[in-house]
């Protein structure tokens, strides 16, 4: 997400097989561009975490919408509907 002064790179998640390899680092040098560089910049990520990722179309919409508002304590059903489920520039997981 761009923003004004700032950016926020959300769920920064590298497989373990690529892992301790530079993979991630070269990820977020190649996202990081020479605009972003400019601006404060948030990252959300975590050293070890277990997960069951799906693809967006196994799971209802408003399955991801209910669970997203609990997450982000307010309603964002066309942000996640536009950004996330409906793009056919991206890949929904979830």
């Amino acid at each position: 997400l761009e923003f004004d002064n700032y950016a926020f790179v959300s769920l920064y998640y590298v497989r373990p097989e690529y892992r301790k390899k530079g993979v991630g680092e070269e990820l977020f040098k190649r996202v990081v561009n020479d605009n972003l560089r400019r601006k404060n910049i948030g990252l959300n990520a975590v050293d070890d975490i277990q997960l069951t990722i799906k693809d967006g179309k196994e799971v209802s919409l408003q399955r991801i919408i209910d669970y997203d508002a609990k997450v982000a304590k307010c309603q964002r059903e066309d942000f996640i509907r536009h950004w996330a489920v409906d793009r056919i520039d991206a890949v929904c997981k979830v």
